[in-house]
């Protein structure tokens, strides 16, 4: 059973984002946002509770979330984001100039920046394929988090049954890159998310990858771990319960 909150490790990872605790004070792009961070924080919540220390642990530490949507990304062509020497910014109420393909069939995304550091190289000093594996498998099961709801696709839910890679460029160690999770289908029990790394500006394409996962029901002892998401979506419930009065 998880422990109750105030014996919790209340202490935020780097790549923890600040926004309104009330659904209705929220727009559009911070739902998206929240509903991606939702992933994050249970995760990082259960793994402090349980002492996990598996090997996707450094990356959801590592990974920034720049942005998410529930449609089509937001289109533009630059990204602002802190150099790696320099202390991350605080998040704007404006979207982030990232490059998009605003694409209408495209139903969620969220994109992340990442730093390549020596931990996902290679004995070439670039990415390892294996990593790159590991980043799309994780950043596309996030992509989800803005069409999750309760008992559907919920924290982590997708497991991923094949994944198809091109590397189309190699990406030294010590590169900034941004990594994009663009959901294209979600049903019940399948998805159909793409992902693609980039470099901050767009212009140049290192990975791109298809990916289908198939749709399992969260471990309940996993959703025991409460996290602001779940309250703000309680207050949503309240809201339209109160609506139909």
């Amino acid at each position: 059973m998880p422990p109750k909150d105030s014996d919790s490790d209340d202490s935020e990872p780097d790549n923890k984002i600040v926004l309104p605790k009330r659904w209705h004070d929220m727009t559009p792009r911070e739902r998206a946002m929240m509903g991606v961070q939702a992933q994050f924080d249970r995760y990082h919540k259960i793994a402090r509770a349980t002492g996990y220390t598996g090997h996707d642990m450094r990356l959801m530490s590592e990974l920034k979330l720049l942005d998410a949507s529930l449609g089509p990304p937001h289109s533009s062509t630059t990204s602002k984001i802190s150099s790696p020497s320099s202390p991350p910014s605080s998040p704007s109420p404006s979207p982030p100039e990232i490059p998009a393909l605003p694409q209408p069939s495209i139903l969620a995304t969220a994109t992340f920046a990442l730093t390549i550091s020596p931990h996902y190289g290679n004995i070439n000093n670039v990415l390892h394929g294996g990593a790159v594996a590991l980043i799309m498998d994780m950043v596309t099961t996030a992509a989800i988090g803005p069409l999750a709801k309760k008992g559907y696709w919920e924290f982590l839910a997708g497991v991923t049954r094949t994944m198809s890679t091109n590397y189309l460029k190699s990406i030294p160690v010590g590169t900034l890159v941004h990594v994009h999770g663009h959901v294209m289908g979600l049903g019940k029990n399948m998805s159909f998310i793409k992902g693609f790394i980039t470099s901050p500006d767009g212009k140049i394409v290192y990975v791109t990858c298809d990916v289908n996962k198939v749709g399992l029901p969260a471990k309940t002892e996993h959703m025991g771990y409460r996290v602001e998401w779940d309250e703000i979506w309680e207050d949503k419930a309240e809201g339209e319960g109160k609506a139909k009065l």
